[in-house]
């Protein structure tokens, strides 16, 4: 789902000159959805691409909240849901922009967001590190911020909590729909996809970024710090490889959703017996 913000014009799409639909023009349309501070290489890129129809090099990445309609279903008060989740894309939206991202759009329960690569070819592998380092924070955030409280205002708490992503990467066309900014093309395809097999908890991504991770993990992490492996899984269409992304830091993250399922209401901790005197020396 897409949110609109003004009005939107007859006519929207990419390779057009003409964005008088946009409140302010192209350039406050830009700013809306681009990182804060803007980059302005980065802004030029898309405006052109936007207005003769061309690609941009970019890393997507699309997460949601696993099992979110059940939870909106069990939950004891709708007005508190709408609030954590509105905490939760919130905090999504401003983290992207300020780590250099453009947002795209919410998608109810998730996101879809991307880093521009094009331009300098050194530079992409960075690019990629730091959207992965995202990825993981941004995941550790609903880990201990939000699904805490999910979980104190369910009637029941179902299995499969989690925040997924998927990442992929390559030639993405900017487009403009119902007046918001957006990118379409493979890379958002692959990121959906990627999403919709990872399971709560996990980052996937496809095989063009997942490969070059994959490839040069020991130049870019300490040894043990993150690891990406390789492995085939069935997709929605056909079986395909995948590359999952593992940290030292998913084994409690991980297991912290799946105690939060079973995990008692908060209250009082129990009183504990004093220590015993210890012996005197002799």
């Amino acid at each position: 789902m897409t949110t609109t913000i003004g009005d939107a014009g007859p006519e929207s799409g990419h390779g057009s000159d003409d964005h008088s639909d946009q409140p302010g023009g192209l350039d406050e349309l830009l700013d809306r959805h681009g990182p804060t501070p803007i980059d302005y290489q980065q802004k030029e890129a898309v405006s052109k691409a936007l207005q003769n129809g061309a690609s941009i090099d970019a890393i997507v990445i699309a997460g949601d909240i696993r099992r979110s309609t059940s939870l909106m279903k069990e939950a004891v008060s709708f007005q508190v849901y709408a609030q954590i989740i509105n905490r939760f894309v919130t905090a999504i939206q401003i983290a992207t922009r300020s780590c250099g991202g453009w947002f795209d759009k919410f998608t109810g329960d998730g996101f879809l967001a991307f880093w521009v690569t094009t331009g300098d070819a050194s530079l992409k592998g960075t690019v990629l590190r730091n959207v992965v380092e995202y990825a993981r924070q941004q995941r550790v955030f609903f880990g201990e911020l939000i699904l805490p409280d999910l979980r104190l205002n369910s009637q029941n708490f179902p299995a499969g909590v989690g925040f997924a992503v998927g990442i992929d990467g390559g030639p993405t066309y900017p487009a403009t729909i119902a007046g918001q900014l957006t990118i379409v093309g493979p890379p958002v395809v692959g990121a959906v996809r990627m999403l919709n097999t990872a399971g709560p908890g996990e980052i996937l991504l496809n095989v063009r970024p997942g490969q070059s991770l994959y490839d040069y993990q020991s130049r870019i992490w300490k040894h043990g710090e993150v690891e990406v492996t390789q492995e085939w899984r069935k997709t929605k269409e056909y079986e395909q490889q995948v590359f999952p992304v593992v940290s030292k830091d998913d084994s409690t993250t991980v297991s912290a959703f799946r105690k939060m399922r079973n995990r008692p209401p908060r209250g009082p901790e129990p009183l504990q017996a004093p220590p015993a005197p210890e012996s005197p020396s002799a």
